[in-house]
This record gives C-alpha cells, structure tokens and sequence, in this order.
C-alpha cells in the first residue's frame, strides 16, 4: 500500500524516467523482504528493518522521477517524518479511544488497530501534500474538490469497511450494532461516489462523442473543399481542350472541309465526361453520396437511391452527412467482403411531414453471423451514430433478413 501511494505522489507533479527497470527491480526485492521479514523475524528487529526498507524504498520510487540528489533526500527526511507522525497520530487516538480496555485488547487487535489508523491518515497526508504541489507545478486544469474528495474516500472507506470487519471478527468489547451501522454508512458513502463518477465518466463520453462527430464533420468539409479544388483544375484543363478543340473546328472550316468538321465536332460532343450526379441542395451531403456511390461501384456494387430531403431541415446537412457517410461505409464494407452473391446497396432518404427517415440495406455474407462475432460492435462510427441519434431524441435499428443488413434512422420533428 505505501509503494502506491509514494508512486501515486510522486507522479502527480514530476515527470517519469524512461529507464527505469533498476528502480523497478529493487522495489519488487523491498517488497519481498518486507514480506519475508514479517514472517520470519522477530518483533524486536522487525521496527529497525521496516525503517530500512522504507528509506531504500523512497529513495528507489523518487529515482525514478526527475528529481535530483537534493530533492530526494528533502522528501526522504520528510516523508519518513511524515511517516512517523502518522504513526503517533494512529497510536494517540487508539490509546485515547480504548483507554478504558487496555487489558482486553489483545496485540493482533492493537495491530489491526493502529494499521488501519496509519493508513487512512498516510492518505489524507499524501492527497493533501500532491494537490498542493499540483496547483503549483501543472499548467493544466486540477481536479476540483468535489472530484477529489470523491476519490479520496472511496479508499478511505473501503479501509474503515475492511477495519469494521476485522474488529467485528475479534472478541472484544464492541457494540456490534454500532459496527454494522458504521460499515452500512460506509457502502452508501461509497456507492453515492461511484454514482457521481459514473455521471462525470458518462459527461466525458458525450463530450467525447461530440468532438468525434465535430471531427467527421469537419473531415467532410475538408473533403468537399477538395473537391471542388479539383474541380476547378478540372474545368480549367476543360477549357484548355475546347480551346484547342475551336482552333481545329476554326481551321477546317476556313479550308471550307465542311463534312470533316462536322465530324470532329460529332467526335468531340460523343466524349464521355464524367458528371456529378444531383441528389439533395446541400453540397456537402450531395459530395458524399456522389463520393460513396463512385467507390461502390468501381467495387462492382450496385447502388440503387431513393432520396426526397428539402431544403428547410432544423439539423446540420453536416451531421446528416456523417450518419450516412458512415452507413455506406459500412455497407461497402460488408459488400466487398461478400464473394458468394452480387452485391447491392438501397439508400432511402424520405420525408414524413416533419420526420425524416433514413434506411440503407445492403446484401451480406450469412457466414459473418459466425465467423466475425464483433459484426455488430466493429462498425465504423456505429456507436458515435447511436449516440447521436439518442441525443436528438431519433429512433435507430438494425436487423439482417436472409442475407440483407438493414440499418434505420428516424429523425422527429426535423423540419421546419
């Protein structure tokens, strides 16, 4: 317990050694010998050699942080100050606590006893002293107070738990109800913190989830500016070739070659040109289906679009785009990996009054269900897509037929 503790001090405000593998080792010896000790030496010699062991022990876990010769002797006079402090303090309030059962108390009692007191107020000490040092010497945000003390007693009460038990095990003269009281406090105290870390953890989540889909958006954004940067190239190299298409046409038709220009021209108009396809006003939403769709089907995937969205919706064209950029993803995936049928894709994008509803279905191979038991967790952004859609109060569902994987969305109360 005193190696985690001096570990957890230390590395709350220095920096960790990369090499540190010594140190490592002659910590795991301190603690073998302690343990050896405790069972083979006698009482009288078993004070002199926990104090050896615990200065070669702060010595050991303060060289492994950046600290230098003058500071570790500094925390090595102190800590073992410290240490001993903690002990009078244990052995003051237990004297002062059972001072009327002195003879009933039997030596193992005492030991539990001031173990447990030394433990606890070793605690308080280190807590006290890293966030001191903490505020001083970070530059990031501490933790606040509530947190902290939140942390703090969660082993603080499981010690007092875990005394109270062992206490209520030794025969002595103790109101057992009063014990029970006291551990039943404990376990409320304790589940009442876990309940706010719980909501602190489930906070950071959604916080995290946020910025994975800010994240996405803007990966969109990016990607649509791209696109139109090459389409800009793209319409200058175009209007580089109409140029020199005109000089030739210009040409033949001042030589009066009448028909071999009416040729040229048939040739030139007959040339294929790769277009955009049209599905929605939003251009962002509109480059990552054209994007999805082209990928899909140099994949040899059928993709088959059935899409209404106007243009006076309540949400971001942005989040719609990463919902369905996700979906084809994952639909293109499955379809790629599926050799034993033709592969296709639906996408359904339609309009219910003020609902939208959102259903991709692709063809899959049956043999998943088997051999790729993550199927249902691995897909990209499925969490971040079900979180999202939770948050905005929408409806998600997934279910396979046959050999077909539905996913369906359904947004209320989107448009205006």
């Amino acid at each position: 317990m005193y190696t985690f503790l001096l570990d957890y001090f230390f590395k709350g405000w220095t920096e960790k050694k990369k090499n540190v593998l010594l140190q490592n080792i002659i910590i795991c010896l301190i603690i073998v010998i302690s343990f050896l000790s405790d069972i083979f030496l006698q009482l009288e010699y078993l004070t002199y050699i926990n104090i050896a062991l615990g200065v070669i022990l702060i010595a050991a876990i303060s060289k492994k942080f950046t600290l230098s010769n003058t500071e570790i002797l500094f925390w090595l006079f102190l800590l073992l100050a410290m240490n001993f402090i903690c002990e009078s303090i244990s052995v003051e309030l237990f004297q002062l606590a059972f001072s009327n059962q002195a003879k009933e108390i039997t030596n193992q009692s005492s030991m539990i006893i001031t173990t447990s007191t030394t433990t606890i107020v070793e605690i308080l000490f280190f807590f006290t002293i890293r966030t001191a040092l903490s505020r001083k010497k970070t530059m990031h945000d501490s933790i606040n107070a509530l947190s902290l003390l939140t942390m703090c007693s969660i082993p603080v009460i499981s010690i007092i738990i875990l005394f109270g038990y062992l206490m209520s095990e030794i025969d002595l003269n103790i109101d057992k109800e009063l014990i029970d009281v006291f551990i039943t406090s404990g376990i409320v105290v304790m589940n009442i913190c876990i309940l706010y870390i719980y909501g602190n953890l489930s906070t950071h989540q959604a916080r995290a989830n946020r910025i994975s889909l800010e994240k996405k958006a803007l990966e969109s954004e990016i990607k649509y500016i791209e696109e139109i940067r090459r389409n800009q190239n793209n319409l200058s190299q175009v209007r580089h070739d109409l140029r020199n298409h005109f000089l030739v046409i210009s040409g033949l038709l001042e030589d009066n070659n009448i028909p071999s220009a009416k040729k040229y021209l048939i040739k030139t108009l007959d040339q294929k040109d790769t277009k955009s396809n049209f599905y929605t006003t939003d251009s962002v939403l509109n480059y990552i289906l054209n994007e999805k769709i082209t990928e899909a089907k140099l994949l040899n995937i059928e993709v088959s679009t059935t899409i209404f969205v106007s243009e006076n919706i309540k949400i971001d064209f942005e989040i719609l785009a990463v919902i369905i950029g996700n979906l084809l993803d994952n639909a293109i995936e499955a379809c790629s990996r599926n050799k034993k049928t033709k592969s296709d894709i639906s996408v359904i994008l339609k309009q219910f009054k003020s609902d939208l509803l959102i259903e991709i279905n692709n063809s899959y191979s049956m043999d998943e269900l088997y051999t790729r038991k993550e199927r249902q967790t691995a897909g990209i952004g499925m969490k971040s897509i079900g979180s999202l859609v939770d948050r905005m109060g929408g409806l998600y569902h997934y279910w396979t037929e046959n050999d077909r994987y539905f996913v369906s969305i359904v947004l209320f109360n989107v448009y205006q």
